[in-house]
């Protein structure tokens, strides 16, 4: 759901964050991409407005 995903602006730093809703808690033994990774990855290719 795209209502779930949260966009962060940090201008002073030149940053997007984005939040995204896990299936499973960072870190667990079900977690297989712990530092998201996979998603860094894609999002990489976007690109960004002003």
């Amino acid at each position: 759901n795209t209502q779930d995903i949260k966009r962060f602006d940090i201008a002073n730093l030149h940053v997007v964050k984005f939040s995204l809703p896990r299936p499973h808690v960072q870190g667990s033994t079900l977690d297989p991409d712990m530092h998201g990774a996979s998603w860094a990855a894609l999002l990489a290719e976007l690109p960004l407005e002003n």
